[in-house]
């Protein structure tokens, strides 16, 4: 069964108001976060994209990399103890 251009259309207006319903709905969580833990999120993100681009284009981690990733982990456990418990 083929659809027609309405029914892609429809589909597509339908994804994209779920898809903006559920990210507003993460958003607005992200303001319950405090600075420290906003700050360890965004370090550990910017953190894992680039040693994520290091691994694809030269196959390898540098020293900056696994400091970076030591110290993202650390920051995370630090704001978020209960989440990041150490075995």
């Amino acid at each position: 069964m083929t659809m027609t251009a309405e029914e892609i259309l429809a589909n597509q207006t339908k994804w994209q108001e779920e898809r903006d319903a559920a990210n507003a709905e993460k958003n607005a969580a992200t303001d319950h976060l405090n600075q420290e833990q906003h700050d360890a999120i965004e370090l550990a993100y910017k953190t894992i994209r680039d040693a994520e681009t290091s691994m694809r284009e030269m196959f390898d981690l540098t020293m900056s990399d696994a400091r970076a990733l030591d110290t993202s982990e650390w920051k995370l456990h630090s704001a978020f103890p209960s989440l990041c418990e150490r075995n």
